[in-house]
């Protein structure tokens, strides 16, 4: 994909995050898993704080 995909209907949101398969496997898997921890723990606090209130 060259651009990615963030689309909501409903309840249900679909985000796409990619993988390089154009340098060494094993760094793009690494940097693939990095960013998807980031996006998780971003959404967690989002969810977390709004709880504070």
């Amino acid at each position: 994909m060259t651009h990615p995909l963030d689309i909501k209907s409903d309840q249900i949101r679909v985000r796409s995050l990619t993988f390089s398969l154009d340098d060494n496997l094993d760094r793009a898997g690494q940097t693939f898993l990095k960013n998807l921890f980031l996006l998780i723990a971003l959404k967690l606090t989002q969810i977390i704080s709004k709880g504070d209130r």
